[in-house]
């Protein structure tokens, strides 16, 4: 049957399908459940502190879910089009995993900024500690 012939309800019913499916295969990459495990432990703890911070805390994680999200994409994309090793596609793949690792490391300091916010105070932990936490995941990331 051809497209144009299908009812719109029946496509809109297999776009959902097919998205489904989608999350099915980023679930089976490893990467993606790290990212969801990390996500539902700080959406907890964040939960438990200080409620006013989750809009921000959830849009910060679907950055890094969708950053995630769309580099596995393009590394099953790279690895269909070009099986062997290739100095470009491994270029285009590093791009894709920089873009997670730049939304991990902004969602990071912002996580870290609010929990400062709210326990620093508490337990004399000064805004500086943000700065050296900063300093520290750009090192690692280079490291």
């Amino acid at each position: 049957m051809n497209t144009s012939e299908t009812p719109s309800g029946n496509r809109l019913y297999k776009s959902f399908i097919y998205g489904l499916r989608g999350i099915r295969f980023l679930l089976s990459q490893r990467n993606y459940r790290i990212a969801i495990y990390v996500t539902t432990v700080g959406g907890l703890l964040f939960l438990w502190l200080d409620r006013s911070f989750l809009p921000i805390f959830l849009v910060m994680s679907a950055v890094v879910l969708v950053s995630e999200g769309t580099n596995s994409a393009i590394e099953a994309l790279c690895d269909f089009v070009h099986e062997d090793h290739h100095p470009v596609i491994g270029r285009i793949k590093d791009m894709a995993a920089g873009n997670t690792v730049v939304a991990v490391a902004i969602a990071s300091v912002i996580g870290l900024w609010e929990f400062i916010k709210l326990w620093g105070p508490l337990y004399g932990i000064g805004l500086w500690a943000v700065a050296i936490a900063v300093i520290f995941i750009i090192f690692s990331i280079w490291g």
